[in-house]
């Protein structure tokens, strides 16, 4: 059958990942799993989440663009069987690149897509591309040879079948600290809040007095009272 599964790099520590995807810890593993889905972090300090499940990144690419604002995260997305394969690039909750190619038994050539500035990639085929250029920035390939020296931490992890994914940094901030996040917020507004009514108030008073001359003075006693 070959392979056919999706895997994520991220620069995010496999705690937050872990936490953010909604993802389920079963415990550390001995060996790089084959057929189960797992989180590590290669002694390079990336992240690797290996989904076990084809079109992850695709079902869930709005989550990953969010969750990109506290951390690059790359996907790489591949088939065997039909030999396509695809990835894209978020930094800061956008995309930065994507590329796919998918061939075509009729014509012999792929069909390709890309969108971004598109890192130059030298594989040998274009159905290789995507996972060169993730193995470039990421150091990690879906089929390396790695062994669990090569890990700094390695556990098999549950994918849910609807990931109650977190997105964005304000609701990981709600989730971590609930009432300092609160009370920051109220500060927020008040800090902007203030100067603003300032502001307010003196352009209402400078534009009462230009419209109305003479008679600003008293306009201006009577809002006051």
């Amino acid at each position: 059958m070959g392979y056919r599964s999706d895997y994520i790099l991220a620069t995010l520590s496999p705690k937050d990942l872990v936490a953010a995807l909604d993802l389920t810890p079963l415990g550390e593993a001995d060996t790089v799993p084959t057929h189960q889905a797992w989180v590590g972090q290669l002694k390079t300090g990336w992240t690797v989440f290996e989904t076990c499940q084809e079109g992850y990144a695709s079902a869930n690419a709005d989550a990953l663009r969010a969750l990109s604002e506290e951390g690059d995260i790359f996907t790489c997305s591949v088939n065997e069987a039909v030999l396509a394969s695809q990835a894209s690039a978020y930094c800061n909750g956008q995309e930065l690149w994507h590329i796919g190619f998918e061939a075509d038994t009729n014509s012999g050539q792929p069909h390709a897509i890309k969108r971004g500035a598109v890192p130059v990639g030298a594989a040998s085929e274009p159905f290789e591309t995507p996972m060169y250029i993730t193995e470039v920035v990421g150091g990690y390939r879906y089929d390396a040879l790695f062994e669990r020296g090569d890990f700094e931490t390695l556990d098999l992890v549950r994918v849910p079948q609807n990931p109650h994914v977190k997105k964005g940094i304000l609701s990981r901030m709600i989730e971590r600290s609930p009432m300092a996040t609160m009370i920051g917020g109220a500060l927020l507004i008040i800090a902007v809040a203030t100067p603003l009514g300032i502001g307010f108030v003196a352009l209402l008073t400078s534009t009462i007095d230009f419209i109305l001359g003479d008679w600003a003075d008293i306009c201006l006693s009577n809002c006051q009272r």
